[in-house]
């Protein structure tokens, strides 16, 4: 009766009966992305969020230490830090605009390529202050631009009913690449390794990362 009265105060004819439910659809789990055909997709992205997250965090938390054993002020060091933090900024945005005209995979592979290779110049034995900065900026430029560009990359590896869920899944496992990169360092410098084979080392993960987002079975804006 309350319907018919809602449907008559719409200009709609009347009901005798109400439809049949719907059958109930299940929520999507957690499981279906870690089981085949999936599965495959969650590790490979597993995998370059770790991989990628290391290298950014050793470098990013690194600057200031490296830049003050090479003999610079403290104050010179938190200044190469301030520009690689700008480079970072100015790469996430720029990165995100370049999405609207370049496949973001595509994209995210090519920055992190360049980002590695930044970091791994970044080690060697730079002694110019205003060169340590722009290189260094340039390193992050590329670095946290893939970031944004990853985050693309895993929302649109998974159907849309599975996607937040995912998402969460490989960027939360994947985080734990940032408390790892910068022990990792730690450990090389403590057992005797120099910045440039270090630098070299580390930077190995975003290549890895690249790697590894070449083999993922990429969907791409799929509603499926």
């Amino acid at each position: 009766d309350k319907i018919n009265r809602i449907l008559k105060r719409l200009g709609h004819a009347t009901v005798d009966a109400l439809p049949p439910p719907e059958p109930a659809v299940p929520r999507p789990g957690l499981a279906e992305v870690t089981a085949p055909p999936l599965l495959n997709t969650t590790v490979l992205l597993v995998l370059a969020t770790f991989a990628h997250m290391m290298t950014f965090y050793f470098f990013i938390k690194w600057i200031p230490k490296v830049v003050v054993d090479m003999g610079f002020p403290p104050a010179e060091a938190g200044g190469v830090l301030v520009w690689a933090n700008v480079g970072g900024a100015i790469g996430s945005l720029v990165i995100s605009l370049l999405t609207t005209k370049v496949g973001v995979r595509a994209l995210t592979m090519g920055a992190m390529v360049c980002g590695a290779a930044a970091i791994a110049a970044f080690g060697q034995n730079i002694t110019d202050l205003k060169t340590l900065s722009l290189v260094a900026a340039i390193a992050s430029f590329f670095t946290n631009g893939a970031i944004a560009g990853l985050y693309a990359v895993i929302a649109q590896s998974y159907p849309a009913r599975l996607r937040a869920g995912a998402t969460g899944l490989v960027i939360g496992v994947g985080r734990a690449g940032a408390a790892t990169g910068p022990v990792a360092a730690g450990l090389l410098f403590a057992a005797g390794w120099g910045l440039s084979p270090v630098a070299i080392t580390l930077a190995g993960g975003t290549l890895l990362a690249a790697v590894a987002l070449a083999f993922v079975r990429y969907r791409e804006n799929s509603l499926a």
